[in-house]
């Protein structure tokens, strides 16, 4: 939180004009310290708000920007989840492309053709890209005979991975346990992601976890 003297200015300017504006009228016979009380009666519960918005925007814009993003990435995710006839956890990316093949990791991939067509294939993936000094989610989709869409889905994925989650931040269940590279086809798939709160920010609000769940229509 950045230091500010508007609210310590506004108090001074109060103390200076009520004596001065008492001048124009020297028929008023009360004191000076009356009108100052009142007026810091008036202007404290205004001043204590705008404080206490200082101290708390931060965390309040973060909350609001990371469940931004996870309505956005439910948006999304869970109609995957439905459509897919298999899900791959290796990370490739030869049928679907990321935004920067050196650095992006591919976390997620869906593949199903179209029920109408068998000729139309479709690819999904959920890659992380670097970017700003943070871990942003995206999502590409590649479908046959379409021009590929790529969306931002998280802003700030928490940083890292740990023990059995090398995804860290972003980790897939299916059928309640770890999905491995080898499960390509689950009835229920849950997908965890970590968000947290700019770096920069000097905000108390710290990582947060949302969880999407779907489960598939093609069984087989």
């Amino acid at each position: 939180m950045e230091l500010h003297f508007t609210n310590l200015l506004i108090i001074v300017a109060a103390g200076f004009a009520v004596p001065f504006a008492l001048g124009f009228f020297p028929g008023l016979r009360l004191p000076a310290i009356v009108f100052e009380l009142v007026l810091g009666i008036i202007i404290g519960p205004i001043i204590l708000a705008l404080l206490f918005g200082f101290v708390n925007s931060n965390g309040t814009r973060d909350r609001i920007a990371d469940s931004a993003s996870a309505q956005f990435m439910s948006s999304y995710v869970v109609g995957d989840i439905q459509s897919a006839d298999n899900l791959y956890l290796t990370p490739d990316n030869t049928t679907c492309s990321v935004i920067n093949a050196a650095t992006d990791t591919v976390t997620m991939r869906f593949t199903w053709d179209d029920p109408a067509d068998s000729t139309v294939t479709t690819t999904v993936i959920y890659f992380k890209h670097s970017a700003s000094g943070s871990v942003e989610l995206w999502r590409s989709n590649c479908t046959t005979g379409q021009t590929k869409t790529t969306t931002l889905l998280v802003h700030y994925l928490q940083q890292g991975g740990t023990g059995a989650n090398p995804n860290g931040p972003f980790r897939v269940y299916c059928d309640g346990s770890p999905c491995t590279s080898s499960t390509t086809s689950p009835i229920l798939v849950k997908v965890q992601i970590d968000a947290f709160n700019k770096s920069s920010d000097a905000s108390s609000y710290g990582a947060f976890t949302f969880e999407f769940q779907g489960r598939r229509r093609v069984t087989t």
